[in-house]
């Protein structure tokens, strides 16, 4: 799995997630993940909290926590 950089995104690409361990926790990130319009009622982001199962939700939040 790779994540965006700088240089790589654009106004309208996905940020660079390389080092959101450092800025979020893993509690913050699952909840973000599951339900966005819920931390940020102006998230554009779909939610997966209904798409993915508790271990690949699981195992998303512990990469990007560890993305420090």
């Amino acid at each position: 799995m790779t994540t965006r950089t700088p240089e790589a995104s654009s106004a309208s690409a996905a940020p660079d997630l390389s080092r959101i361990g450092a800025a979020r926790d893993a509690n913050w990130l699952r909840e973000w993940i599951t339900a966005p319009e819920e931390v940020d009622p102006f998230a554009t982001m779909p939610a997966f909290g209904t798409v993915l199962s508790e271990a690949q939700m699981t195992a998303l939040v512990n990469y990007l926590a560890a993305r420090k």
